[in-house]
């Protein structure tokens, strides 16, 4: 994997969203490196908007509120509106195939997403409110500063080898918990890459679900401000951000990365015409990677 130019010095945060009104189940990680160590923190807050914002005050206390990111779990769209009656193309991209049974998205527009999409589109509010966000450049941002969606599933997901996948947890929602140690050998080879040289103090061992989705939304954050990741979605309705390429798991056969594999399928049925997001794309760090009209080989459709 190439290196990336990212600052000397920088921060990054990561905002995995809850709205349980029994616990403090929004997840906030800030993850920060100097010259010499990488690090990271979290903390947990509840749904009330006074608790997230002195959750954030904690977080950054005496350390400045810059930072070169913020992704936050949780569907939203450009310009931070909110609009919950459509379906969009990330999660149609992403919950096909083998993706279904595999820590897919829930739907904006339906179940618990009206809410997952409010309260992610007030805390991405909330973070620009509260921290200075450098401002957005990669082609497919959709807001001027630098927040972007994470899906946490995913992003460890696609880490992972097919042949190691678990299955399905018995706490639906809790993919991230049982993907999280069988992909933090790529998490560590990503951050040791990227920040060559530098000692990695943060603490992999974190203590619970929202800790593990805050921390993967910080790693997306970071991924975002490399310009080194793949964006799904559409200018419409906005993108999820994955991993680099390089870092995603094979099939059995060593042959695909198995959800490249499925992308590239799933691209072809909703951009063919008639389809469901005719302008869905896939971009790779700062280039379009899958456009609508690419041609798809018969050996991957069969």
């Amino acid at each position: 994997m190439s290196s990336v130019q990212l600052p000397i010095h920088g921060a990054v945060l990561g905002v995995d969203v809850g709205f349980s009104q029994k616990r403090n189940s929004t997840g906030f990680c800030r993850l920060r490196w100097d010259a010499d160590v990488v690090d990271w923190g979290c903390l947990n807050a509840g749904v009330l908007q006074a608790g997230r914002r002195n959750a954030l005050h904690q977080l950054f206390s005496g350390a400045g509120t810059e930072v070169l990111a913020v992704a936050v779990d949780g569907p939203w769209r450009p310009g931070l509106e909110i609009d919950a009656k459509h379906y969009r193309a990330a999660e149609c991209l992403l919950s096909r195939g083998l993706f279904q049974k595999r820590g897919k998205p829930g739907q904006t527009h339906a179940g618990s997403g009206p809410a997952l999409h409010d309260h992610a589109t007030r805390l991405a509010r909330l973070s620009l409110e509260e921290c200075s966000v450098t401002a957005a450049t990669l082609p497919f941002a959709i807001h001027p500063a630098a927040v972007t969606e994470a899906f946490p599933n995913m992003f460890l997901g696609v880490l992972c080898d097919e042949e190691a996948y678990p299955d399905r947890p018995q706490q639906r929602r809790h993919w991230t918990d049982v993907l999280h140690p069988l992909v933090r050998p790529k998490l560590c080879q990503m951050l040791l890459e990227w920040f060559p040289d530098r000692q990695i103090l943060g603490d992999w061992e974190l203590k619970n679900h929202d800790e593990i989705g805050a921390f993967a939304c910080a790693l997306t954050a970071l991924a975002f401000a490399a310009g080194r990741c793949v964006a799904v979605g559409s200018r419409d309705d906005g993108f999820m951000i994955l991993p680099p390429l390089e870092l995603w798991g094979y099939d059995a056969a060593r042959k695909w990365r198995w959800a490249e594999r499925e992308l590239r399928r799933n691209l072809a049925e909703v951009c063919r015409a008639g389809g469901v997001f005719p302008r869905a794309t896939v971009y790779r760090d700062a280039s379009q990677w899958l456009p609508a009209a690419e041609s798809i080989a018969s050996s991957i459709l069969s």
